[in-house]
């Protein structure tokens, strides 16, 4: 007889335990269970990211071997402190989890601003398991507005992303009497060696959400040690670019 189950979150595992073991062998069960809880906790707090737009949100989600990644935060921060947080290469492994190493190899001018050619490791993990990640990626930077990565370049046969393209956007939004930043990214990823498709968009999920929320817990740091900015009518609507001396 089945057990009665509470309209909570728990009502998610004491379901999964009254029907799991009917469909499983009993070696299978307690791994299943924690699989199966983990991907309805991650759906849970995905959809909750979209019903709390105050929040940083992070979505992902997987068409085939794609993953599209969509996320968005407004921060009580001084533009030129997100920008010089989010195009620090060579300290990412400092601060953002998952991430190994980060190399500059080459910089040079553009007509827009810098091109430059990074070298990316790091490690993708989910469950038990790790999936290392290595990439080259040709990045196009147009100061203080928007950073667009590429995977390629020579280093591309030794790659563990078949596809990569992200790109982050700054804009100067208003919080409060202070001049703030909303920072915008996108990507879209498609692995040299793709997950099985029954994982489903979670473990991207979960790594770009870590990553996304380290880079702005960063951004935050670095504002406490410096004096925010003033709003003033001048900066409505204008991208962080038409305000380059902001520090």
């Amino acid at each position: 007889m089945r057990k009665p189950c509470a309209a909570s979150l728990s009502a998610i595992r004491c379901a999964l335990a009254n029907v799991v073991p009917k469909v499983l062998p009993p070696g299978l069960h307690l791994a299943t269970l924690l699989l199966l809880t983990l991907l309805a906790v991650d759906n849970a707090t995905a959809q909750a990211d979209h019903a709390d737009r105050a929040a940083p949100s992070v979505t992902v989600e997987r068409d085939g071997d794609t993953y599209l990644v969509h996320a968005s935060a407004d921060l009580a921060a001084a533009p030129r402190v997100a920008w010089d947080t989010i195009t620090d290469y060579e300290r990412l492994p400092e601060f953002v989890p998952g991430v190994a190493r980060s190399h500059v190899l080459s910089r040079t001018a553009s007509s827009a601003g810098e091109r430059l050619v990074v070298d990316h490791v790091g490690v993708l993990r989910f469950l038990f398991f790790s999936r290392p990640v290595r990439v080259r990626l040709l990045v196009e930077q147009e100061p203080y507005t928007k950073v667009v990565a590429r995977a390629g370049g020579a280093d591309a046969a030794g790659s563990t992303v078949r596809t990569f393209l992200g790109r982050y956007d700054l804009t100067v939004i208003r919080a409060g009497a202070r001049a703030g930043v909303r920072i915008t990214y996108a990507a879209e990823i498609v692995l040299a060696d793709p997950l099985p498709r029954w994982i489903g968009a979670w473990p991207i999920r979960q790594t770009m959400r870590e990553q996304f929320e380290a880079m702005l817990s960063e951004i935050m740091r670095r504002q406490a040690a410096r004096p925010a900015i003033e709003w003033t009518s001048e900066w409505n609507g204008a991208p962080v670019a038409a305000h380059r001396s902001a520090q």
